[in-house]
């Protein structure tokens, strides 16, 4: 073999070599990352930490180890996962600094301490501005804004009676997270603050507080991880009954047959003769039976039995379950219930129950779902659905905007459960004064998306209609059930399209002779649901409407 000098050559990557990779790569520089303007951010940036460090050290002096959170305002053309990656490799210094999101386009960083944020500035200043690498363009062009962050204060108007909600930092670190809350547990009783922790979810902190002062407001303000306050929402049901004789044949169970039991978390069911031979042999409950008042439950239970022979149709082909009463919701003219309570009955309900897998919740919220963030009420129940393998039919909630010839509302926050199986409704007919087409949304029906962009509500069902008079009264076209009394009863809503899910989705959990996975009976639900022929919309239109 003839000899050939091969010389070996030596091969260096160039700092530009980092800002482009061809054909895969896929970093190419944006026409906003304007390099021309990184010298004058990166000092602006630094200028605002370092105001962040004279803080940090005044914090040590009082023995306050707290890690301090700014808020950074992300350029509207950097929303993408892609860029937010670059700010992340910015801030993040051996670990993950990135706590969250608030809103679209802001960025929550946590600084942990000093050593935290040297590192921090160490990044920013070794930028080579000539030549600057991907993150480093990318990182600061993307960042418009970066103050330190101050709790949001979302209240109407400050009262020492007021049950407050207070939410702290979860800063994905769980001795910092102690430290934040035994904290705030020490400020509360040093200030004749009443406070109490709210079972939420495990990533969520919150407390509940009351008898706070306007001076305490002011500190609060200023409290080192307090991320929101607000006042601890309440919960309303509306139940506008319409009643007449009852001519319905009792149903009764069959001998030897095995039924599906469904769990009705509401506020109860009376024991009526067309109800009686389906209550399961145990119940849950919360209150005194003199501060319960079973109508709400009472009519979600008989369409959930009763439904398709109330109707005469043949909507659910369902011939029965046992029903699990469970009241987790008190008479409201008696008892006020704060959202941490509500979701404390939910939660003990089913776990104290959890060989029940299938769970109507027709309860819910009038606060509108945010476009980004989920509640905190359906990452509770998330956790709950999670923790003991069970699936929740979920009401989308009301809305009362066609009265006023407005938008439809998005559904209501706990309807933004991920893990839920959310109903929305549909009218079932159409009288003269009815807004809605048949087989189309209800006025009342809410509708998506929810938080980003997910598909909610699932799926629809038959639950109503309304419309105005030409006096501009309130009319509504109703689904009949029973009142507590056991008189037959008609009304409109979400609360009683769900139902009729629930009974499908125990119904298809009934055929299946396999062990219960919620991921697939919610797919099959579903999988087999279709669009009705009279829904003439875009596709759209459509999913926000009915899933």
């Amino acid at each position: 073999m003839e000899n050939k000098n091969l010389p070996i050559k030596f091969f260096q990557k160039r700092q530009k070599d980092e800002m482009g990779t061809e054909a895969g790569g896929g970093q190419t520089i944006p026409k906003w990352a304007s390099q021309g303007q990184l010298r004058e951010k990166s000092e602006y940036i630094k200028t605002v930490l370092a105001e962040v460090s004279t803080s940090l050290a005044e914090k040590v002096k009082k023995n306050n180890y707290i890690p301090s959170v700014v808020k950074l305002k992300v350029n509207g053309d950097a929303l993408a996962k892609t860029y937010r990656k670059e700010i992340g490799n910015l801030f993040n210094v051996g670990k993950l600094n990135i706590i969250g999101v608030s809103g679209e386009d802001e960025v929550l960083i946590k600084i942990d301490n000093e050593n935290d944020l040297k590192g921090i500035l160490k990044k920013f200043s070794s930028v080579n501005f000539e030549l600057p690498n991907y993150t480093h363009q990318i990182g600061i062009s993307a960042i418009n804004n970066i103050e330190e962050f101050k709790p949001q204060i979302d209240i109407e108007e400050e009262d020492e009676e007021q049950v407050y909600k207070v939410k702290l930092f979860n800063y994905g670190n769980a001795d910092l997270n102690n430290i934040l809350i035994r904290s705030f547990e020490k400020y509360c009783r040093d200030n004749n603050i009443e406070f109490e922790k709210a079972e939420y979810s495990d990533e969520l902190n919150i407390f509940r507080i009351s008898k706070v002062t306007t001076d305490d407001f002011d500190e609060l303000r200023d409290f080192d991880g307090i991320q929101l306050i607000t006042e601890m929402p309440t919960y309303s049901l509306t139940l506008d009954e319409l009643t007449e004789e009852n001519v319905i044949e009792i149903k009764q169970p069959k001998e030897g047959a095995n039924y599906p039991v469904v769990g009705v978390l509401d506020t109860g069911i009376s024991n009526i003769p067309h109800l009686i031979p389906w209550l399961h042999n145990k119940s849950f409950t919360k209150y005194h039976e003199d501060y319960i008042n079973k109508g709400h439950g009472t009519f979600v239970a008989g369409v959930l039995l009763y439904g398709d022979n109330l109707e005469g149709k043949d909507y659910t082909g369902f011939e029965g379950c046992k029903l699990f009463e469970a009241i987790v919701m008190p008479d409201l003219s008696k008892q006020k219930i704060f959202e941490d309570e509500l979701i404390e009955n939910i939660r003990e309900a089913i776990t104290d129950h959890n060989e029940i897998k299938i769970w109507n919740l027709s309860l819910g919220t009038d606060r509108e779902a945010d476009l980004y963030e989920f509640s905190d009420f359906a990452k509770a129940l998330d956790e709950i659905q999670e923790e003991n393998n069970v699936l929740i039919c979920k009401s989308a909630g009301n809305c009362n905007n066609f009265r006023i010839n407005a938008p439809k509302s998005r559904i209501a926050k706990s309807a933004d459960t991920v893990r839920g199986l959310v109903v929305g409704s549909i009218a079932h007919d159409k009288l003269a004064t009815d807004y809605a087409e048949k087989n189309n949304s209800s006025p009342f029906s809410r509708i998506g998306p929810g938080p980003s962009n997910l598909i909610k509500p699932d799926v629809v069902h038959f639950g109503g209609n309304a419309g105005l008079d030409n006096t501009n009264k309130l009319v509504i076209n109703p689904v009949k059930s029973f009142s507590s009394d056991g008189s037959l009863a008609k009304q409109v809503g979400t609360s009683f399209s769900t139902p009729r899910i629930a009974a499908i989705t125990a119904g298809v959990h009934s055929m299946l002779s396999e062990e219960f996975n919620p991921l697939l009976l919610k797919a099959l639900v579903i999988h087999s649901a279709k669009y009705p022929e009279e829904m003439r919309m875009t596709i759209a239109e459509k999913i926000d409407a009915a899933g």
